[in-house]
């Protein structure tokens, strides 16, 4: 597997690596809101990671999308993350049936 490509995806967002702010308007464009008072656009559904420069977007957007924007032709799906077990929970309700313990 080779992860010297640019597009990273996971579970639950697609990770750009090298991404200069700006550098795609057609991949920023669809999530960032207008403000008319402020006449500004802010960004609502990405996150860019300015120290790393990388830009975060959901997962269920079309990677055939972002390929296009960013003119990248292969990407590398990561494994998920490990999750953690968390063993001391307390609940406030008693369950309903015995499918819920």
């Amino acid at each position: 597997m080779y992860y010297n490509n640019r597009i990273k995806v996971t579970n639950t967002s697609i990770i750009v690596d090298n991404y200069k702010l700006h550098e795609s308007t057609k991949l920023e464009k669809p999530f960032e809101v207008w403000d008319p008072v402020t006449h500004k656009s802010t960004p609502l559904g990405y996150y860019y990671d300015e120290p790393e420069e990388r830009l975060y977007l959901p997962a269920g957007i079309d990677l055939w999308f972002v390929r296009q924007c960013l003119g990248e032709k292969y990407y590398t799906r990561l494994d998920p993350y490990p999750y953690m077990n968390i063993n001391n929970i307390y609940i406030y309700y008693k369950y309903r049936d015995e499918e819920q313990i």
